[in-house]
């Protein structure tokens, strides 16, 4: 089970447990075991590393658990979802910089990188996995839309 809770930010560590279900502990052992990973280090979203090999009795039964971590490059979301959100922030505060008497200009800045960031956000969240909590991404999201939204009201 992966946790998603630090996406796109998250490590996550996985284990294969193998067990010889054909005689326990007494009668059937591990030897020297070891592990090769052969495939590509560097996957679309993971990188692969740390492969680890133990031996294991659990349950009377001799187990041999290989695992290993799997590093997610955040380079994708950060370039596809931070930078422009942090413009977008950038934009709307800019908007506070616009002459008093403007007030329908800086609604107008504002209410638009409101809905350029929402509109960023559904498009990004419908490709995140689903999951049942919040995730960081989620959070960067919330803060920002709700950043925007408050500089509305102090447009008086």
């Amino acid at each position: 089970m992966m946790n998603l809770r630090n996406f796109p930010f998250d490590l996550q560590r996985c284990h294969l447990q193998l067990r010889l279900d054909s005689g326990r502990d007494e009668f059937v052992q591990w030897g020297n075991v070891t592990g090769i990973y052969l495939g590509e280090e560097l996957l679309t979203e993971y990188e692969i590393g740390g492969l680890t090999v133990d031996r294991q009795v659990i349950e009377g039964y001799s187990v041999a658990i290989i695992s290993f971590t799997m590093n997610r490059r955040s380079s994708f979301y950060i370039t596809s979802a931070y930078l422009p959100t942090t413009m977008l922030l950038l934009i709307s505060y800019s908007s506070l910089y616009c002459p008093r008497d403007n007030r329908d200009l800086r609604v107008l800045m504002a209410l638009t990188t409101l809905l350029v960031l929402y509109s960023l956000y559904q498009q990004i969240s419908d490709n995140l996995p689903k999951t049942s909590y919040i995730k960081a991404i989620d959070i960067w999201f919330f803060f920002c839309i709700t950043f925007i939204f408050s500089q509305v009201g102090t447009f008086d």
